[in-house]
């Protein structure tokens, strides 16, 4: 973060000089296996993280075994990977969680993301064990990128994603539940509203789909079976 000073204008013509801090965002260069780098607009400080977990969403790698090294760069990531080509497969679980766990992980996801506090300027994820414990959480400029940086360090933990809940802030999309159906992630939970893509997605895989998880309410929409 850096701080930055700016006039603050309200109807009427009152003005007054502030002091805030904004999120310093950057352009990192992901290398595999020498092969033309693509790239993601993020925080910096993600990026391993969420390097591994875009390469696992893209399902060229499976695992960290999949993994021979990591370098970083200045410019970004560099990998050398045992290239896969993975299809996306239905979530097979028998998870099931109560609704007042989910409320818990929401609870505790705006709890850890200082950074939305002091910014409000970052999408924030949180991936969870079923009794609502915060194992790893992320905070980025996009949605999708905080879901790869959970998902990343989740991966070099060697967590089981499938007793995983995994928590967001933002709008659901039908890709970010592609994320979650990588790992197999079965419960996926949002503060935001659904896009029709993301109901279509996790209907077909198998993911049982929460949104506007506020205070005591939530609404399910796929996949009911597994919210007591």
């Amino acid at each position: 973060m850096k701080d930055v000073e700016y006039t603050r204008i309200e109807v009427g013509g009152l003005r007054e000089t502030r002091q805030g801090k904004v999120v310093l965002d950057g352009v990192v260069e992901v290398r595999v296996n020498d092969s033309k780098p693509f790239k993601m607009t993020m925080i910096p400080r993600n990026r391993v993280d969420a390097a591994i977990g875009r390469l696992f969403f893209m399902g060229l790698i499976g695992s960290m075994d999949d993994v021979q090294s990591v370098r970083e760069t200045d410019s970004g990531v560099d990998f050398e990977i045992c290239s896969r080509n993975l299809p996306l497969s239905p979530v097979d679980s028998d998870l099931t969680v109560h609704h007042e766990i989910l409320a818990l992980c929401m609870k505790r996801l705006f709890e850890s993301t200082e950074v939305w506090e002091l910014t409000g300027g970052v999408h924030s994820a949180g991936l969870f064990d079923t009794r609502g414990s915060l194992l790893f959480c992320a905070d980025d400029i996009g949605k999708g990128n905080a879901i790869d940086a959970v998902i990343g360090k989740g991966l070099q933990s060697g967590v089981d994603f499938r007793q995983c809940i995994l928590a967001s802030t933002g709008r659901q999309i039908g890709f970010m539940i592609e994320k979650a159906v990588r790992a197999g992630v079965s419960v996926v939970v949002s503060r935001g509203a659904p896009l029709g893509s993301s109901i279509v997605t996790a209907e077909k895989y198998g993911v049982t789909l929460v949104c506007f998880a506020k205070g005591k309410r939530m609404n399910l929409y796929t996949h009911k079976e597994r919210i007591l």
